[in-house]
C-alpha cells in the first residue's frame, strides 16, 4: 500500500494495522505508543527501524513516512 501511494504518512499505516498490536510488538504500553504517534518526533530511530521490519519496509521508506508525518504535525502547530 505504501508502494502503491495507498499511505503516504506513518500513521496512515494504523487504519489497517491495530496501533495496540503494533505497540505490543515494540514493547510500549499503548498510551505511551499513542503519545509518540502524536508527537512523531520522539520516536527514536530504533523503535521506527524495527517498526520498518514490521512491517517489511526498508529503513529509508519507514523514515520517508515518519518524516512526512513529522511535516504534517509541524503544520498543524503552526496554525
Amino acid at each position: 500500500m505504501v508502494e502503491k501511494g495507498e499511505i503516504t504518512v506513518f500513521n496512515e499505516m494504523f487504519r489497517i494495522i491495530p496501533k495496540s498490536v503494533v505497540a505490543a510488538d515494540l514493547g510500549k504500553q499503548n498510551i505511551r505508543f499513542t503519545m509518540l504517534m502524536n508527537r512523531i518526533d520522539r520516536f527514536t530511530l530504533k523503535d521506527l527501524f524495527l517498526l520498518g521490519k514490521f512491517f517489511d519496509l526498508d529503513e529509508r521508506m519507514i523514515f520517508e513516512l515518519a518524516y512526512q508525518q513529522y511535516l504534517q504535525q509541524k503544520a498543524r502547530k503552526s496554525d
